[in-house]
């Protein structure tokens, strides 16, 4: 897996992970687009790229300096819990 331009990233939901880069650090999150058609509880669209806070209780949207460059897809999990 390497690194992509966002721009190829999928936009229907899809949990991936995103890179941005900030003060010279790679800052890497588990994104999610948030599209028209993805809506909250009040009916209201927040397009863009969203993070979990907190676990998965809250989120986070990331955008202006914290928008991600680049992306590749989640790995497989693992097939055994220890």
């Amino acid at each position: 897996m390497e690194w992509q331009p966002i721009s190829t990233a999928p936009k229907d939901g899809t949990e991936i992970i995103g890179m941005y880069v900030h003060i010279e650090t790679q800052v890497v999150h588990n994104v999610f687009w948030m599209g028209e058609d993805d809506t909250d509880e009040h009916g209201n669209a927040d397009i863009g790229w969203w993070t979990y806070e907190y676990g998965e209780v809250g989120r986070l949207k990331l955008d202006g300096w914290m928008t991600p460059t680049h992306w590749m897809p989640l790995p497989e999990p693992p097939k055994e819990t220890v």
